[in-house]
């Protein structure tokens, strides 16, 4: 008789159930919360993409010359482009490798360089950071990318 009396004190004795559900509740929180974040970071990863492409292609845009008073097309300066892009995402986002950064100029204002044409500067990059990387293994290969277009001067 007592140890169906002790059988039936164990099945009735809560002790240790928050705990086992504070644990429960918590995992999910915690993967709730780093979604959040996840989501946050990869926003402003896509925002500094976008100023960065910003940046490079007004750079691009601008009336210049040289020495003799030529204007000099956008494909003379591609290098310097890319450098304004990459120098303006270093501030921006310092965390972001800039060899996972792509600078892709184009356009018909690209290699003509008059007034009024297009200049496309693309910018490609890799999601630098994965804190979900065990819940979702695809937020690994996300290719975020930024576009504008400019006309230029």
């Amino acid at each position: 008789m007592s140890q169906r009396y002790a059988s039936r004190r164990l099945l009735q004795e809560d002790r240790g159930a928050s705990a086992v559900e504070f644990a429960l509740v918590l995992t999910v929180l915690l993967v709730i919360v780093l979604g959040v974040i996840q989501f946050g970071l990869i926003w402003y990863t896509k925002y500094a993409l976008a100023c960065a492409s910003r940046e490079g292609a007004r750079y691009g845009t601008l009336y210049k010359t040289n020495a003799s008073g030529d204007r000099i097309p956008p494909s003379n300066l591609t290098p310097t482009i890319e450098s304004v892009v990459r120098d303006y995402l270093a501030k921006l986002c310092p965390s972001l490798s800039q060899d996972k950064v792509q600078v892709n100029v184009s356009g018909t204002g690209y290699t003509t360089g008059t007034a009024g044409a297009e200049l496309i500067v693309t910018l490609t990059a890799q999601n630098p950071w994965n804190l979900l990387g065990p819940f979702i293994p695809s937020l690994n290969n996300l290719t975020l990318s930024a576009q504008t277009t400019m006309k230029c001067e």
